[in-house]
C-alpha cells in the first residue's frame, strides 16, 4: 500500500505530463474495450482493429517508460547515491507506470458507469441512447480483458524503464547541471 501513495506523489509532481498520460491511458483503455467489443460481439474476423490498438498501447507504454527515465535520471541517481538499491528503484518505476495505467482504466470504468446511469434515467431520444449504449457500454468480461491487456501492455515500458534506470550511476547526482 505504501508504494501506491509514493507512486501517487511522484507521478503527480509534473502535472502536465501526469494528466497527459492519464488521458492517453484512458483513450487507450477505451480503444481496447471498444475493439474487444467489435472483435467479440460484432465481427470475430475484425482482429485488425484490436491489433492496431495493442500496437498503440505498446507505443504509449514505451514512450512513458522512456520519458520517465529521461526526465528522472538525476532523481534516480540521487536515490541510488543515498542508498536505494536497484530493486527499490525498479519497484518505484513499476509502481508509477502501473498507477498511471490503473487511473486510466478507472476513468474508463467511470465513463461506463455514468453511461449506464444515463441510459436508464435520462429521457433521450431512443436512437441516440441506442448508439451510446451499443458502442460504449461494456460487459464485465470486456472490462476484465481490457484491464488484463492494459497491464500486459505495460511490460515493454516497464522493461525499458528498468533497463535505463539500472544504467544510471549514482555519480550523476553529484555532477553540476
Amino acid at each position: 500500500m505504501g508504494i501506491f501513495f509514493k507512486s501517487w506523489r511522484i507521478a503527480t509532481r509534473n502535472r502536465r505530463r501526469f494528466f497527459g498520460f492519464v488521458i492517453a491511458y484512458s483513450v487507450l483503455a477505451l480503444s481496447i474495450a471498444t475493439s474487444l467489443k467489435q472483435y467479440i460481439v460484432k465481427d470475430p474476423g475484425n482482429y485488425v482493429l484490436l491489433l492496431v490498438t495493442v500496437c498503440g498501447g505498446i507505443i504509449v507504454s514505451t514512450m512513458y517508460g522512456l520519458i520517465l527515465t529521461t526526465f528522472r535520471k538525476k532523481e534516480i541517481a540521487t536515490l541510488k547515491a543515498i542508498g536505494w538499491s536497484n530493486g527499490d528503484v525498479r519497484t518505484r518505476i513499476l509502481g508509477e507506470i502501473l498507477f498511471l495505467s490503473l487511473i486510466g482504466f478507472l476513468l474508463l470504468l467511470e465513463l461506463d458507469i455514468h453511461l449506464l446511469g444515463l441510459s436508464h434515467y435520462l429521457p433521450w431520444g431512443e436512437q441516440a441512447l441506442e448508439i451510446l449504449t451499443d458502442n460504449l457500454q461494456f460487459t464485465p468480461a470486456e472490462i476484465y480483458w481490457t484491464f488484463v491487456i492494459i497491464i500486459l501492455l505495460q511490460l515493454p515500458g516497464v522493461l525499458i524503464a528498468n533497463n535505463r534506470a539500472l544504467q544510471v550511476k549514482p555519480m550523476i547526482a553529484m555532477q553540476a547541471l
